[in-house]
Order: structure tokens, then C-alpha cells, then sequence
């Protein structure tokens, strides 16, 4: 956190009532996991960003209840994996309640490109919820200079296209005075692994099977 910085919201945590067992990782999520777990403290692997650039008055409370409101909508920013050593190996658990983590940089506490280094070296913690970090920066003094929003994700749980949609929702939940529409969204991250879970996996093991690579072949990197 930059020096004069301020932080709004409480830690990110799980509600009252701890989560079930959880689900089995994806394939996917379990490569992530382990580049995450053989990579350097502060190297930023498997660490993307979004950001832009914000006109006009913003209203704090209004900001960080719209975005408590995807929170508590979308699954996903509530999942985590269980603690490294699970039998049967990485799972996703879904936390009921998760308080969004905003941080909000007064005009020259920081710069952006700095600020946009320093997010993706923290680094994130995958056994705790909110896998998807916010920061907004004064890029000019006054309460109604331009701001930068900056959004840090990880790729165990989110990728480019999908925290765009959560931008979105994001963005009608701020006009709405900050409320999202309905209940939780479903399917949801939960329905995903179950029907990955439910794949039957043996046709495409057998064609690899068939097909073995040449001989003293090797293969081009993509």
C-alpha cells in the first residue's frame, strides 16, 4: 500500500459458516497451482490486470457496495482451494460472504506505473477468497480529476474475458446505486466443475494412446 493510501472494506474472509469440501480443481486450475507454488515470491506468475480510466466524481461507498453486490452474486470471486495437501489433491471451495478489497491512492502517493508493478508483485494467497484485487488512483487533485481503476486477478480462478463480464455488472450495479438484479448467478463455477467432474475422459486417453509421437520427434512451441 502506498504511503497516504487508504484502504476501504474489511479484509477478505469467509462468512460465519466455513465452506463444505469443495469440488475437485480443473486440470487447468491444477497447472496454474503448482507454476503458482514453484515460481519466485514476487514474480507475478499466472497474475493479470485490467484497467482504465475513470471520469467525473466517485462516490466510495457507492463504488465498493456495487462491487459487494458481484461479490455476493458471482461465485467465483468467493472461490479459493483448500489448504495445500488435501487428499485427492487441489480443491475449490466457495465461501459464503467475501468483502471486496479496495484500495484508494490519493493524487501523488503513487504513480500508475508504478502502482501497476507493485500490484502484480503482492501476489496472491490461493487458499484465500477473492482472488481479484481492486485499486483506484487520484491521477489528478480534487474530488472530480480523473481516476485510474485497476483490477489485479488471478488466472487460477478468473481470466481476461471473464472479469470483463464482471466489469459489466459491475458497472450497471454502480447506475443502480449500487445493486445488482437477482440472486446468486447460476451456473456458476460450483456447476462448471461438477459437469468437468462428470466428463468421461476415456475416448480422448485412447486416441492419445494410439498416437504416440515419432520416433526421436519433438514438438514446436506454440
Amino acid at each position: 500500500m502506498s504511503v497516504g493510501s487508504e484502504q476501504a472494506g474489511r479484509p477478505a474472509h469467509p462468512g460465519p459458516a466455513r465452506p463444505g469440501p469443495g469440488l475437485p480443481a480443473s486440470a487447468r486450475q491444477r497447472e496454474v497451482l503448482l507454476d503458482a507454488m514453484a515460481a519466485r515470491p514476487g514474480t507475478g506468475g499466472h497474475v493479470e490486470q485490467l484497467h482504465w480510466r475513470w471520469y467525473g466524481p466517485l462516490d466510495t461507498r457507492r463504488f465498493l457496495a456495487a462491487w459487494q453486490s458481484v461479490y455476493d452474486r458471482e461465485a467465483v470471486l468467493r472461490a479459493a482451494f483448500a489448504p495445500y495437501g488435501a487428499r485427492g489433491g487441489p480443491r475449490v471451495v466457495v465461501h459464503r460472504r467475501v468483502a471486496p478489497q479496495l484500495v484508494r491512492h490519493p493524487y501523488g502517493s503513487a504513480d500508475r506505473q508504478t502502482l501497476l508493478a507493485a500490484e502484480r508483485r503482492r501476489g496472491f494467497d490461493p487458499t484465500r477468497p477473492g482472488l481479484l484485487r481492486i485499486a483506484v488512483l487520484d491521477e489528478q487533485p480534487g474530488p472530480a480529476g480523473p481516476k485510474r481503476v485497476i483490477l489485479t486477478y488471478h488466472h487460477a480462478m478468473l481470466d481476461g474475458r471473464s472479469v470483463r463480464m464482471l466489469v459489466r455488472a459491475f458497472v450497471r450495479a454502480y447506475l443502480a446505486d449500487g445493486a445488482c438484479a437477482g440472486g446468486e448467478r447460476r451456473p456458476d463455477v460450483r456447476d462448471h466443475l461438477r459437469w468437468l467432474a462428470g466428463q468421461d475422459r476415456g475416448a480422448g486417453r485412447a486416441v492419445l494412446g494410439r498416437a504416440p509421437p515419432p520416433a526421436r520427434g519433438g514438438a514446436r512451441p506454440a
